[in-house]
């Protein structure tokens, strides 16, 4: 079981580069191409979006971190 997490591990790993890579080069184009003011709005929307996810997030991690000596509920 180990071996085969291991695996899925490094193959997620490795596969992730390419992925993101690709993605990176089709939105600079993109924006590039909008000018000086699409290039700007871009930023202000990529902005706009990561802002809710990094507060869900962080407020998880707040709910983990308080309860990580409760008792299982199960």
């Amino acid at each position: 079981m180990k071996s085969t997490l291991l695996k899925l591990t490094v193959a997620v790993l490795l596969s992730a580069g390419a992925l993101h890579g690709q993605g990176c080069v089709q939105c600079a184009t993109s924006a590039h191409g909008a000018g000086q003011r699409g290039e700007r709005a871009l930023l202000k929307g990529m902005m706009f979006l990561l802002v809710p996810s990094i507060a869900i997030l962080c407020g998880i991690g707040v709910v983990v971190y308080r309860n990580r000596n409760a008792e299982p509920s199960i």
